[in-house]
């Protein structure tokens, strides 16, 4: 299944095409149909890193439209800001108890009925812009297996950003 999800994603024309809305939206979805997440998401940091904003996040239901319009303010998850820029992923089986993640319990997990997070950074020109964030509704063990696929959605999402930087140049 991760073998399929990532040939359609190597033959997107939107990723290397420099179409950034498109790229994120097929991502996302692949994530969320491959690994059978609740919600998968792209976030990018604001100018200072104060913030995490998403750009895009995709609920695998259909009772659920995407969704953006939603931040994470570092003054509010220290620890999950602390962790993004010093791991290379995140893997919180419960998120509510994990170190890194259990600040985001209160106000986003608990909202959002949200219990397991794997968050992976996005390098981009030798730094990280952001992340690619799955979340599910129960407790999970992450895979190493998981893990990697999401690495490569990360580093897809780095290919995007790319191609729309080409574009515009």
């Amino acid at each position: 299944k991760q073998q399929t999800g990532l040939l359609e994603l190597a033959k997107s024309q939107s990723i290397f095409e420099g179409n950034l809305t498109i790229a994120m939206s097929e991502i996302t979805q692949i994530a969320a149909r491959t690994l059978n997440v609740a919600r998968s998401g792209i976030w990018f940091y604001n100018q200072d890193q104060s913030e995490l904003y998403c750009a895009y996040l995709y609920p695998n239901s259909s009772d659920s439209s995407p969704k953006t319009e939603i931040t994470l303010q570092r003054s509010q998850c220290s620890a999950y800001f602390e962790a993004i820029n010093a791991q290379r992923v995140i893997s919180a089986s419960n998120a509510h108890t994990d170190e890194c993640t259990q600040q985001l319990s209160a106000f986003y997990l608990q909202k959002n009925a949200m219990i397991a997070l794997l968050t992976v950074p996005i390098h981009f020109k030798g730094q990280i812009l952001g992340v690619i964030s799955l979340e599910d509704s129960q407790t999970r063990d992450w895979a190493i297996e998981e893990q990697n696929f999401t690495s490569y959605l990360a580093q897809m999402t780095s290919l995007a950003l790319e191609a729309r930087d080409r574009k515009q140049a």
